[in-house]
């Protein structure tokens, strides 16, 4: 079994500042022994095809060195045949990008922190969420957004994404003029799918959104659920009230917050809808998101 570990960089993640960062990280690796083979990346998806052939050569060992998109991408190319075996390959994480919201989970070191999970080899179980829709199959290790949260990033992914965590708040600032409440049709753990009001819905495997925004407080990465966020009917005036709390996590009291720990929910939309999936905009028709409990190995 090879030793190596692929390090897949994404240069221009934090608009460029992969590029600046990954050399110190790259160093601090193979200070501590390891040997690498760096890879980078120039194009959308190439992550995914980098990681998949990573695997596919026995490396046991990959590293996503950039931004939450580029672990998005070396997710979805080590799944779903990571799956099929017990000799898995370990995620592991170089945050260099804006968001690196996955991360902040367990340290706000970031980089640092995950330099010394990966020289001294330690890992640890995650859960993973499995996205259905349109008949095919992606996977989140954070969190799967509908209504306002798919509209901010999808505001900031075109026009702010230079300004890390300011455009992000400027996204919500943004789509607060337009904010609108839709019914929605979904059900949880066997539910019947019935329709309900929602202005924003967020299923989180993580506590984590946009680098510092605690989401869901309470969700944890093994614990083999996701924390289901669903907010109803939310006034504009009301909605920038509330928040400024999203940063302490104290949101989730207002009355128009519901939480549910759910296992899978079921969706059921007649067309795609925009859905932010670890903070990639997306659009897709949704059909089911549900939890892997400890699908992967991640170097935490």
């Amino acid at each position: 079994m090879s030793e190596t570990t692929v390090v897949i960089v994404n240069p221009a993640a934090g608009g460029g500042r992969g590029a600046r960062r990954a050399p110190a990280a790259i160093a601090a690796l193979r200070d501590a022994g390891l040997q690498l083979e760096i890879k980078e990346t120039s194009a959308a998806g190439e992550a995914s095809a980098i990681a998949a052939e990573a695997q596919r050569r026995g490396i046991r060992t990959v590293v996503a060195a950039g931004g939450d998109g580029t672990v998005f991408e070396v997710l979805n190319g080590l799944l779903p045949a990571a799956l099929s075996t017990d000799d898995r390959t370990t995620l592991g994480l170089l945050p260099l990008g804006t968001g690196n919201s996955f991360v902040r989970d367990f340290s706000t070191e970031g980089t640092a922190y995950c330099v010394e999970a990966l020289s001294s080899r330690r890992h640890r179980p995650c859960d993973i969420l499995r996205v259905a829709h349109d008949g095919q199959s992606l996977f989140a290790m954070g969190g799967v957004s509908l209504g306002f949260g798919a509209a901010v990033a999808a505001v900031t992914n075109r026009h702010l994404k230079p300004l890390g965590k300011l455009g992000y708040s400027l996204g919500v600032l943004t789509k607060l003029i337009t904010l609108r409440t839709d019914d929605i049709t979904l059900g949880w753990d066997g539910q019947a799918p019935a329709p309900r009001p929602m202005s924003l819905l967020t299923l989180g495997n993580n506590r984590y959104v946009g680098g510092n925004m605690l989401i869901t407080p309470d969700a944890r990465i093994d614990d083999g659920v996701a924390d289901l966020l669903i907010a109803g009917r939310v006034g504009r005036l009301e909605l920038l009230r509330t928040f400024p709390k999203i940063f302490k996590g104290t949101h989730i009291d207002h009355p128009a917050i519901e939480m549910h720990r759910v296992a899978a929910v079921d969706f059921v939309f007649e067309a795609p809808v925009d859905v932010m999936v670890d903070g990639e905009s997306l659009s897709l028709q949704l059909e089911r998101v549900e939890v892997l409990p400890k699908a992967i190995e991640v170097a935490l």
